[in-house]
């Protein structure tokens, strides 16, 4: 059975005389790969997460109480750049990405959610 994903990101901003609202482009996958978000255990080092076909991105969603540092990388041989720890991450993957390294400063659990 097929399913449709929709990611809706909106922004608002409230405070000292200021009101906006903001809602960029939404990311919809028509092909959308079933199921909802997986707990996954990421080991302390470089995680290989190995990209569902049809995947258009992926949610990263750790625990706030998280301390662990998150890091996306593109090879083993560099240091990456870091998530803002204990926070979710939408990352937007381009056409025919098979696999998404994340290091982690420790062992730490946290939701995958394909889209």
């Amino acid at each position: 059975m097929a399913t449709t994903e929709t990611v809706q990101v909106t922004v608002t901003c409230s405070g000292d005389g200021i009101k906006s609202k903001w809602e960029p482009t939404a990311m919809t996958n028509s092909a959308g790969v079933a199921g909802g978000p997986v707990k996954y255990t990421m080991s302390s080092g470089d995680n290989t997460l190995t990209v569902p076909t049809g995947a258009m991105g992926v949610v990263l969603a750790p625990p706030a109480s998280s301390a662990a540092v998150l890091r996306l990388k593109n090879d083993a041989g560099e240091t990456g750049f870091a998530l803002r720890t204990g926070q979710p991450a939408l990352i937007a993957l381009p056409t025919g990405t098979a696999e998404v390294l994340v290091n982690a400063s420790a062992e730490v659990f946290l939701y995958l959610h394909w889209l």
